[in-house]
This record gives C-alpha cells, sequence and structure tokens, in this order.
C-alpha cells in the first residue's frame, strides 16, 4: 500500500520549461515583476487607489459640511426664537423671525463653504475655471 502511494506522487510532475508557452500554464516569479514593474513605470502603482479614496472621502466631507452648514442655522435659530417666546410669553413672533434669521445664516454658511470647496478645488487642479478657446 505505501508502494503505490509513493507512485502516485512521483506520477505528477511539475510542467517543464518547455510548457511555459502553453496558456494553461501561469507565468513565471520573474515575467510578474517585470510586468508589475512596466506597470509601476506607466504609472499604475499604488498612488492611484489612494488618490481615489482621498477624493471619495473629500466629497463625503463636503457633502456633510453643507447639509450641516444648512441644517443648524434654521435649527438653532428657531429652537433661540422659542425659548425666547416662551420667555416673554410672547407668541410666535420670536421664533419665525429668528427661524428666518437662522434660515438666511445657514444659506450664507452654505454658499461661503461652496466657495471655498470651489477655491480649493482649483488649487488643487492647476485650473483658474476660465474657459480657453
Amino acid at each position: 500500500m505505501d508502494d503505490r502511494s509513493d507512485g502516485d506522487r512521483s506520477s505528477a510532475k511539475p510542467p517543464s520549461s518547455g510548457e511555459r508557452g502553453s496558456p494553461a500554464s501561469p507565468p513565471s516569479l520573474s515575467e510578474l515583476g517585470a510586468r508589475i514593474d512596466a506597470a509601476r513605470r506607466d504609472g499604475g502603482d499604488e498612488a492611484a487607489p489612494q488618490g481615489r479614496l482621498k477624493a471619495e472621502r473629500g466629497m463625503l466631507g463636503a457633502a456633510w459640511r453643507i447639509s450641516v452648514e444648512l441644517l443648524t442655522g434654521p435649527l438653532v435659530g428657531g429652537l433661540v426664537g422659542w425659548w425666547v417666546d416662551k420667555w416673554l410669553d410672547t407668541k410666535p413672533v420670536f421664533l419665525v423671525a429668528l427661524l428666518l434669521l437662522g434660515a438666511a445664516a445657514g444659506l450664507s454658511g452654505t454658499i461661503r463653504a461652496a466657495r471655498q470647496m470651489n477655491a480649493a478645488a482649483e488649487r488643487e487642479s492647476g485650473d483658474d475655471g476660465r474657459k480657453t478657446d
């Protein structure tokens, strides 16, 4: 029984160097290394996925910043207005006034944030935003 199992192991041979050109055999390590080096020289290095990931995080951060800017103004204005109306025992005069003031402040902050992000994107791309024909 042992002789038979040894015989089975010896019958499985690794592919010889003459079979390297066949489509079923994988490329050698030196060939793979050369292909990787060529891809890195052509610009396919690890920086590309990192740059894309950084850009995606930047876009997500920008979306959150604009959302927060837009929502906090009216929310804070409305809460302060409600508190002042309750404290002075008035009808929703201050609530409406401070809610509108907060909405204006939130919209102004959103526009300012969008302008800052646009300026930063132009600086990174080296583009001054003008079209050249």
